[in-house]
C-alpha cells in the first residue's frame, strides 16, 4: 500500500509490516458474494438485489486491483463490522455527548464503518478516515455513490509508523485542531476520542503490534470514557499462525503474528498502565469460505477487543 496512488506498482506494495501476511492475489470468486443488503441499498438507492450485486461486483474488482487483500475477496469492505462490536453504543455516546469529539477510523479502507457511524448519528463532522492506500477512499465514494460534497467526513492518507505522519512524542495541544485542514495526524496527539481498527493489528509482526498499541496511547484522549476498539485475527495461543490457502501455491501461505486474548490484555496494559484502563478481549470463530476449501477442520478466530480509560 502507498500514499500515492498514481502508479498500479506503487499502491499494491504490501505494507510496511515485518509480518510475512499478505494476500495471495488469488482471483476473484462471485460464490463468496455475502453482503449488508439493507445497509447498500438505503446507502446507494439501489434497491434491486441483482443490479445491487452487479454494482458490487464491479466496484470490488476496482478495491481488488488497489491491494488485493483476502477482505476485498471475501466482501467484507461491502458489510459492516463495528456495529458489532461491545463498543459501538459508547462511541455513539461519545459523539452525543462530548464535545470537540473526535473519532478516528485508522486503515478505514473504503470507509464502511464510517458510513455506519454517521447512519447511526456520529457527527460526520467530527470523523477521521485514515488509510495507507487513498484508492480505497475514492473506490468507497463509487461503491455508496457519494462525493467529498455529499459525504464530507475528512480522509488522511498516511503511514502511521512514519513520523511525518504520526509522531508519538508531540505534546498534545491545548485545543482540538480544526479536522478539516489536517494533513497529519501529529495535532491530534492526545486528542482522539475513539480509534477504530478492524483487520488492521494483524497486517503487523509482534514488535509492530507493541509499537502501533503505544501509538494507540498517545493518540487517545486521556480522559475517562475514551475508548479504542476493534477485531483482528487471533489465535487461542499467543504465537504465528500458518495456513495454506491454495494448496501447490507458494504464494498463499499465510505466516502471521496472533495474540490471545490473554497476550493482548498483557501487552495492552503495559502499554497503557495496569489499572488505568478497562481491556477487554474474547475470540469468537468465523467460518470462511476461502479456508473451508482447504481444510474443513481448520478453525479461523478474530481477536475482537476494547480498551476503555478509566
Amino acid at each position: 500500500m502507498s500514499s500515492d496512488s498514481t502508479t498500479a506498482d506503487s499502491v499494491r506494495q504490501p505494507p510496511p509490516s515485518g509480518n510475512e501476511y499478505d494476500s495471495n492475489n488469488a482471483p476473484l470468486d462471485p460464490s463468496f458474494y455475502d453482503v449488508d443488503v439493507e445497509f447498500l441499498s438505503k446507502l446507494t438507492g439501489i434497491t434491486d438485489p441483482e443490479e445491487l450485486k452487479q454494482h458490487v461486483l464491479r466496484v470490488q474488482a476496482e478495491a481488488y486491483a488497489v491491494h488485493p487483500y483476502p477482505c476485498i475477496k471475501l466482501f467484507t469492505f461491502a458489510r459492516t463490522k463495528i456495529n458489532h462490536y461491545p463498543a459501538y453504543s459508547q462511541l455513539l455516546k461519545l459523539g452525543k455527548e462530548r464535545k470537540d469529539v473526535v473519532f478516528l477510523d485508522l486503515g478505514c479502507c473504503v470507509g464502511n464503518d464510517i458510513r455506519r457511524a454517521v447512519l447511526d448519528g456520529f457527527p460526520a463532522s467530527r470523523i477521521i478516515g485514515s488509510d495507507l492506500n487513498p484508492g480505497f477512499w475514492d473506490v468507497g465514494h463509487e461503491l455508496f455513490k457519494s462525493t467529498p460534497g455529499t459525504f464530507p467526513v475528512k480522509f488522511l492518507p498516511g503511514n502511521i509508523f512514519e513520523p511525518s505522519f504520526f509522531d508519538p512524542s508531540t505534546t498534545p495541544s491545548e485545543n482540538t485542531p480544526d479536522l478539516s485542514g489536517l494533513t497529519s495526524l501529529i495535532p491530534l496527539t492526545g486528542r482522539v476520542s475513539a480509534i477504530h481498527a478492524s483487520a488492521f493489528f494483524h497486517l503487523f509482526n509482534e514488535a509492530r503490534q507493541l509499537e502501533l498499541a503505544t501509538l494507540f496511547a498517545a493518540l487517545l484522549s486521556p480522559e475517562s470514557g475514551s475508548v479504542a476498539f476493534g477485531s483482528h485475527i487471533g489465535l487461542q495461543e499467543k504465537g504465528l499462525r500458518l495456513e495454506v490457502l491454495q494448496p501447490g501455491q507458494k504464494d498463499a501461505e499465510v505466516r502471521m503474528f496472533c495474540h490471545s486474548p490473554e497476550s493482548w490484555k498483557e501487552m495492552v496494559e503495559g502499554v497503557f498502565g495496569k489499572g488505568k484502563v478497562d481491556v477487554w478481549a474474547t475470540l469468537k470463530e468465523i467460518q470462511r469460505k476461502d479456508y473451508v476449501k482447504v481444510n474443513e477442520k481448520a478453525k479461523f478466530y478474530m481477536l475482537v477487543w476494547s480498551v476503555t480509560r478509566l
